[in-house]
């Protein structure tokens, strides 16, 4: 769903996915990469979910660079508000 931009397609899926097995980390790495051109809080939000599992470590250094850059954006644009 998430390639194909059918992101509220993807969420739903992604939601369900949680609701299974809350503690699934990689299910909130895709949330991240879901919303991080349309909604960076939220990204940012699910980044940290995922670095705060232990398991599934594979993209942790992705996740970390991620949620800097998301934080650089968000803090611009909430400058460019003020």
């Amino acid at each position: 769903y998430r390639l194909m931009e059918k992101r509220d397609e993807a969420a739903d899926a992604y939601r369900k996915a949680l609701e299974l097995g809350k503690n699934y980390p990689l299910v909130h790495y895709k949330v991240g990469l879901l919303w991080e051109d349309t909604k960076p809080e939220e990204a940012i939000k699910a980044f940290e979910k995922y670095l705060a599992s232990d398991k599934n470590p594979d993209f942790q250094t992705e996740a970390k660079a991620k949620i800097e850059k998301l934080k650089n954006v968000t803090a611009s644009q909430s400058q460019r508000k003020q």
